[in-house]
């Protein structure tokens, strides 16, 4: 190899508008205004796979830990990936338009709006249920259950002893 070779072509929709590598540098990952989020390994540098459209406008924002992937685009919302099976674990639509994502470990994804709020989405249920469970000063009523598909509809101290 040497300086200034072309490794690969990532983009068919040129420009790139973001290129990182896996921690151990064996992949690299681009996403490109298409909202095309591709996957290379760095030894051949051929493309593994591609996940086309991740976002419904142009991808603001790709951030990696580990095998998952997240995603900020025009279209206002936050996409969490699994880059093994480009399975979408999060989706989330925003109020506002928003143009920063990371990873704050490998469960918990930060989103910075245009408008400087900051937001936080976990992957985890039990860690949100831990935060909420004790703060919780009544359990849902029938209705409640009804709107959201809650079934078993459970009383305060049955949430409490999940």
């Amino acid at each position: 190899m040497e300086t200034g070779e072309t490794l690969a072509v990532t983009s068919q929709c040129n420009p790139n508008s973001e290129m990182l590598f896996s921690d151990d540098g064996a992949l690299l990952y681009t996403a490109d205004w298409c909202a095309d989020v591709a996957r290379y390994e760095t030894k051949e540098w051929a493309q593994i796979d591609r996940i086309k459209r991740a976002q419904g406008g142009t991808l603001n924002d790709l951030a990696l830990s580990g095998s998952r992937a997240a995603t900020v685009g025009s279209d206002d919302t936050v996409r969490v990936w699994d880059v093994d099976t480009t399975k979408i674990l999060l989706e989330v639509e925003l109020a506002t338009p928003a143009g920063n994502v990371e990873f704050l470990g490998h469960d918990v994804v930060q989103v910075i709006t245009d408008g400087g709020d900051l937001l936080l989405f976990t992957l985890d249920p039990d860690a949100l249920f831990d935060l909420a469970i004790p703060r919780l000063t009544r359990g849902f009523t029938e209705q409640e259950c009804l709107t959201y598909g809650i079934d078993p509809c459970r009383t305060l101290d049955e949430i409490r002893s999940r």
